[in-house]
Parts: structure tokens; sequence; C-alpha cells
């Protein structure tokens, strides 16, 4: 999406300023033709170009439309043209009056055809409130109240009906800053408009879209990131942190998803893969691509029946109160469920559960929900994610995307081409007889051939069936994938096909089309073999196809019986500070096992841990998976849902899923901040208690970063409430350094216990 300087900029408060030419700056894009291919061609990209009603008085575009009365003047019915001078940012001139059909008709044909036919695939048009206006002058249909409301509308409609004119056989797309109702007819999106970096902002952004969905308009997005950087500009890791989340939220809700900020400096970052956590961007990028075979089902839905691509929960929970006020959460289709977390806890989102049966897309846990908050991690191995749920039942069908892929078309840098259909399912569970449908729309994803039938369908479908007589199933899934129906120019004559089916149960077998499928050991031999399947022990199971031709039905059948267990030892324990690290503790035991992955709920109070087996310290693992190893850190008091892998040690999962009533009252929460502290740095608290080391540094109680924010935290038990508390932080280098100690400056802070939680400020170097 290329801004101002396409067109070579702009010259502010002058008559003599690029603003209007549609044409591009043949210093700064000597070749734009040819590069615009080359985009296409070789790399799997469009252009988008900006554009607004304005034109500079200097530029002959402002003398040929005012010749032709399609100039705003300059009061209704008037023949002059309204010289526009307020908030000349851009410069001065005139304003193309979108309101008469034949002057937007004269426009697309003489400037923006031109680009169309270069190769230029979505319009841009921006500033069409309008902004810029004098109060006084007049539109083809009247005075500003007549035209106010239409003159974005009408731009977008000539706009659209410019390609049906000219027999242009690309489909058209146009992103808008403003509208009104039926804009999604011409091929419109909007987006919100010149919104401010902060995360605030992006929450406001998500209650918006709930509204936006409920007058029909699908497709809405943001500046990613924000357009007004302001004080954070300055600020790395706060901007670095708001980026990430922002990105996290656009790739799986906004479209067009399109990071933007104020850049006529061209001093910043906003590419997601230079600034932000990178490999956070990364993933959730990519997760957008995997999505797009089912986001785009969703999008031919709208176009058929007006069912909304992602409306908020209250659409369709309408008799559950307590979503009604929640525009934050989303539904994508009927299926996934998501929460924008802007302003939550950093390391945490609370996201309401409507009554049913839901599933982390992450982790596979299966959740049983009355209607309820629940508490989500937003770091999953060490990656932010938006919290993503999907309801038991359902069929997502996803594209490839690993490190060849070049967009959605699944074009490979290699290039191959990848067409492999692949389902997630999400097991019901033995519930005999519950089915869901889905189907999978696809066309050739550029032109209107699809308005003349040129769609291919697939129906897919998840039942659950009873088990067979005499065996140790629980039940068995059965996923049909449909003849497809219809086709489109490129479409794929054959291709492989992939369940990924998600169960809280252990896969005994499969098969294809009544023929088992050979089971395999593991997921290189998996991905090597023509087909077959394998339980991945984290709770999915892959099945797969050679590749077989799309008019044939395919019937995956899984034998799903209960978990199994190939672990040696009997369970694992998570003994620590808190139990008097006792490993034979009964109520910190991890004894649910899936193949050697230990689960289970245990009570956490800020204490250092790590993880035994079998009641003693024979085997043990510390927070580094080695045996004996190095304690882990404490953690926020609470209830935790844990995952331990034997086979990954390193690699536990703690979720903090309620508060812990056994340690209730008897932790203080303490939190130390540093906008500078650099790796290798760790925070301490020192006070005038025991507990708190007298003073004395070489005692001093460890906190935790918590996040990428310079924020620590932790709780520190058994402080007496027999009067007030003095203490500050401490800094520190580990190794060599950890002798030379900062202190935070200024008086001491002092609390009350039994107050609430205390903040001190280190703003130390």
């Amino acid at each position: 999406m290329l801004d101002l300087q396409w067109f070579g900029g702009i010259n502010p408060g002058s008559d003599d300023t690029r603003m209007g030419t549609l044409t591009f700056d043949p210093v700064h894009f000597p070749d734009a033709p040819a590069k615009i291919a080359a985009y296409r061609d070789q790399d799997c990209l469009g252009i988008m170009l900006i554009e607004e009603a304005y034109v500079g008085r200097a530029l002959p575009e402002h003398a040929d439309l005012a010749g032709r009365g399609c100039l705003v003047p300059d009061h209704p019915g008037g023949t002059s043209p309204d010289y526009i001078t307020v908030n000349p940012w851009w410069g001065k001139g005139g304003m193309i009056d979108y309101t008469s059909d034949a002057c937007g008709a004269y426009w697309h044909d003489t400037k923006r055809q031109p680009l169309i036919d270069l190769g230029v695939i979505g319009h841009w048009t921006d500033l069409g409130e309008p902004e810029m206006f004098n109060p006084g002058s007049g539109f083809s249909l009247g005075d500003h109240a007549d035209g106010h409301n239409v003159f974005n509308l009408r731009w977008l409609r000539s706009i659209n009906a410019g390609y049906a004119r000219n027999g242009v056989e690309q489909r058209p797309f146009m992103m808008s800053r403003s509208g009104t109702a039926g804009i999604q007819r011409f091929g419109a999106a909007m987006w919100s408009g010149d919104i401010g970096s902060k995360l605030d902002n992006l929450d406001s952004h998500a209650a918006n879209q709930k509204h936006m969905s409920f007058s029909g308009i699908d497709y809405y997005g943001s500046d990613i990131g924000g357009f007004h950087r302001g004080d954070i500009q300055n600020d790395p890791q706060r901007k670095n942190r708001m980026y990430t989340e922002w990105l996290a939220a656009s790739s799986l809700l906004d479209i067009p998803a399109r990071p933007h900020t104020e850049n006529l400096c061209n001093c910043k970052q906003t590419a997601p893969d230079r600034i932000g956590d990178l490999g956070s961007n990364l993933e959730n990028v990519r997760l957008r691509y995997r999505l797009i075979p089912y986001l785009y089902s969703l999008a031919h839905r709208a176009y058929l029946e007006g069912e909304p691509l992602m409306p908020p929960l209250a659409m369709r929970y309408q008799d559950d109160p307590n979503v009604r006020n929640r525009g934050q959460e989303k539904l994508i289709g009927r299926e996934l469920l998501t929460a924008v977390t802007a302003g939550q806890n950093i390391d945490r989102g609370d996201v309401y559960l409507p009554a049913g049966t839901w599933i982390d897309w992450y982790s596979n846990e299966r959740v049983t929900s009355p209607g309820m908050l629940r508490p989500v991690p937003l770091y999953r191995d060490g990656l932010f994610r938006l919290p993503l749920f999907a309801r038991a039942g359902a069929l997502i069908p996803m594209a490839v995307v690993d490190e060849q892929t070049m967009c959605s078309q699944g074009r490979r840098k290699d290039g191959s081409r990848r067409d492999d259909l692949v389902v997630k399912v999400f097991d019901f569970g033995p519930e005999v007889g519950q089915q869901r449908s889905f189907t999978l729309y696809e066309d050739d994803g550029r032109t209107i051939a699809y308005q003349q039938g040129a769609v291919r369908t697939t129906g897919l479908t998840n039942t659950v069936l009873a088990p067979e007589s005499g065996s140790e199933e629980t039940h068995r899934v059965r996923v049909e994938i449909a003849p497809a129906q219809g086709t489109y120019a490129g479409a794929p004559d054959s291709r492989v096909n992939l369940v990924r089916l998600v169960t809280d149960g252990h896969a005994l077998g499969a098969s294809l089309n009544g023929q088992p499928l050979a089971p395999q050991t593991n997921l290189a031999a998996f991905d090597a073999a023509p087909s077959g399947w394998i339980g991945l022990g984290n709770g999915e199971v892959l099945a797969k196809s050679a590749p077989m031709a799309v008019a044939d039905a395919k019937t995956f059948v899984i034998q799903i019986g209960e978990p199994t267990c190939t672990s040696t030892n009997q369970y694992v324990a998570v003994p620590g500070a808190g139990n008097g690290w006792n490993p034979a503790d009964p109520d910190r035991r991890l004894t649910s096992c899936e193949g050697r992955v230990w689960s289970g709920e245990i009570t956490l109070c800020n204490e250092e841990h790590k993880f035994a087996a079998n009641g003693g310290w024979a085997v043990n693992w510390g927070c580094d998976g080695k045996q004996d190893g190095a304690n882990c850190p404490p953690r926020e008091p609470g209830i935790y849902r844990v995952s331990f892998d034997e086979t990954a040690p390193a690699s536990s999962v703690f979720e903090r899923i309620g508060e812990a009533a056994a340690c209730a009252g008897g932790s203080s929460l303490f939190v130390c901040e540093n906008g500078d502290t650099s790796w290798g740095t760790s925070v301490y608290v020192v006070g005038n208690r025991e507990r708190l080391g007298n003073w004395d540094p070489k005692h001093a109680q460890i906190l935790v970063a918590d996040g990428p924010y310079p924020k620590w935290t932790g709780y520190i038990d058994d402080l007496p409430a027999d009067g007030d508390i003095e203490w500050k932080c401490i800094k520190r280098l580990e190794g060599a350094d950890r002798r030379v100690i900062q202190w935070e400056p200024g008086p001491n802070n002092r609390f009350d216990p039994a107050s609430a939680a205390q903040i001190g400020d280190f703003h130390g170097n």
C-alpha cells in the first residue's frame, strides 16, 4: 500500500502540490509498470495506491476538472470552484465533486483506469469525510449537509462502476476511511482512521468493529501499531510491546491487515520484521495465512447470505447477558472465538467463554464452560499469541504455511505450489451421533468470475460414531470430504487431504475409504510417507491421503480410545518451598499421563520449585531440564494447570487458572520498575524485616521479570503485620560483576502489608 510518496508527495500550504495527480512520480518510481509486474510475477505481491479527492490549484488537473464543473463549487449551484485552504497540510486547491456520477466516471476513466491497466489491484480512498471543506460550499446534490454523508459512498461507487464499464475482470477492492451504509456492495473495506499508538485505542478499535459488523460492514481494519506514535516512539520497549499485541489482534481480525504509521519523515519502522517481537510477529502472520481457506469461505457466506464474518458474541449468544458489553471478544464465523486483550494483565487475558465446550487452539485443552471468564496465558513458548478457542466439533479448513510460503495462492519460493486441503477437526468427545458440517469455498482469488458461478465448493462433515463391538475404542471420529462441486480457472484436479484431529483421547488407528492407513512412528516419517497416520502425543492425530482427485469422496475414520501412558514413572510431582520440598506430597502430583506428558492442577504460593518423579529425588528435573538442575523461579500465587513433558523437560507449561485460597493473606506483592535494565541484570527487594534481608543485599528477595516490560514482580510471604515496612529495589549484574549493586534512589518505600499492594519505582541507571 503506497502512501502520498507514490505521486510525488505534497507541498504544505502551497497551490503547487502534487496532491491530485494520480500519476507515478517518475523520479522515485522510474519504471512503475515493470516494478508492478515484477512484484506480481516474482514476489506474489499486489499494489494498492492512496488517493484523495483534493487537487492542487497549480496542477493542470485542477483546470481540467474546473472546466468540466467537476470541482465542488464555492456555493450551492455555483460555477466557481471552491478554494480550500483549511488545514493545508497537503497544499491548497479544490475538491473533486464525487456526488456527481458523471464527474466520478470521468476521473476514473481518465486517471484511475490507466493504473488498473498497469496492474494496480486496490484503491485507498483517504480523507473522504470530506476532512477539509468550507461550510458554505456546495455539491451537485445541494449544500454540504446534502452531500456529506454520501460523498464517500458515491466515490466508492464510481470506482466499482468504472471497473464494470471498462470490462475489467479483476475484482474491485477499496479501503476507505469513511462511508455510509451500503459501501460493502462496491468492494469496500473501512479502517479506523488516524488512530493513536496506544493499547487503549486498540481496545476501542475492537469495540468499534462490533458496530461495523452490526451495520453489515465485515471488512474493517486499523493502522496496525497506530498512526500517531507520539511519545511512545522514543520508548522502544513500550512501542515494541504495543506493536506486537496490535499485530497479533489485527492478524486475526482486520481485513485488510495493514501495518501503517505517519511516516513522512521516513524514520519510523512499521514493518513486522523490523519492529516489535519478531518471532511473535512471524507466527501471528503465519496463523493469519493458515486460516485463509476458512476466512475466504466465510467471505463467500457473507456475499451469498449476508452472514457476518466476525460478529460479536452477542450476535450468536443473544440470550446470554454477559456478552452484550464484550465488544473486545469476537467470533470468527461460528466456530472460532478470540479476544483483544489490550489493557489487561501483561501476561494473561481474561476471556469469556459462552456455555458449551471449547478447545484452546494452542494447548488443545478442552474446557466445558457454563458461561464463565477464563484466564488465558498470552505468551506461549515465549511468543505473544492472542487467545483463540474452537467450538467442539468445529471443522476449520486451513492452508499449508511454512518458511517457503509466499502468498495465499500456495506459491512457494522454490517455484512449487501447495494445494493440500488441511482440515483441523475438534473432536466432540464420545457423544455418539454428534455432527457438524462446513462448506469450503474456493475461486481464482482475483477476478469477478465467482459472480458467474466460477466457484468450487467442498462439503466437510465431522460425525461421532459408536465404538466397534469388543474394541478398546471409546468412539470413532468420521471426517468426510465430499466430492468437489464446480470449478474455476487454475483449480487443482487432485490434492493431498490431511486431517488434524484434536482429541483428548488416544488414537488407536485410522482408515481412508474403508482401508487402514499405515501408522507412522515419528513426524518425519509421516511427512515422508505418501499416506498414513500418527498420534503426536499432544492431543493431535494426523491422517492423510496421497493425492486424490477432488471429484472423489474421502472418508477418514479415526479410532479413539482412553488416553494411554508410555512413561516408566508412576507420577511426577512439583515440590517446592511451599510444601517443604516434599516430592511425595499428594497435593503436588501430576497424575494424568498421555504418552510421556504429565498434567494436573496444583497450588503454588510464590515459591521456587522443580519436578521430581515417584515421590523421591532419584529422578528429578530442574527448570533447565537437567537432573538436579536449577530451581524454577517463583510464580504468582494461584492454582495452576501444569503440563510436563519428560521428552522436553525444560518446556513445562504453567497456566494460572484461579486464585489460591491456601495463599490468601500470606503474601504481599512487590513491583520494581526500571526503564533501562539490560540483559544479565537481576532485580531484588531488600528491607527492614528478616524476610527482606534486614537491609543486607546478600539476603535480598529476587523478583521475576514480568513480560517484555521493564517490570519485576514477586510475592513475599510471612511479613509481620505489626507496623510499617520499609524497603527498596536494588539491581545487580549476574556473573563476575554480581557484587556491583545499584540502589533505588530517593527515600525508602513504606507500606503496611495489610493494605493493598504497593509499587516502588526504580529509575536508577
